[in-house]
């Protein structure tokens, strides 16, 4: 699997300072710290998805890990009896 980082420091970012026609500056001072919290709840909202995420694929994994070895145990067990019946009456059967 392939992870990306797609982490972004709050001094990367820097808020917006164009004027308008009529000379008023759009992004004061307010408005650049409320970006920078909004940036700053955004980051950490995406830090705990990526994490849930890992976790649940963790998670998958480690199911499907162990149906795979209960379906083996099973198989082999299966086997076993099948190679008993075989001795115990003299016979040959396919797998």
């Amino acid at each position: 699997m392939d992870f990306h980082s797609t982490a972004v420091t709050i001094a990367d970012v820097s808020p917006p300072h164009s004027e308008s026609e009529g000379g008023e500056d759009i992004g004061t001072a307010g408005n650049a710290v409320d970006i920078l919290i909004k940036l700053q709840h955004l980051q950490a909202n995406h830090v705990w998805l990526r994490q849930r995420l890992t976790d649940w694929q963790r998670q998958a994994l480690t199911e499907r890990l162990a149906r795979q070895r209960r379906i083996y145990i099973k198989g082999a067990k299966l086997e076993r009896m099948l190679r008993t019946l075989q001795a115990k009456h003299n016979r040959k059967w396919q797998l």
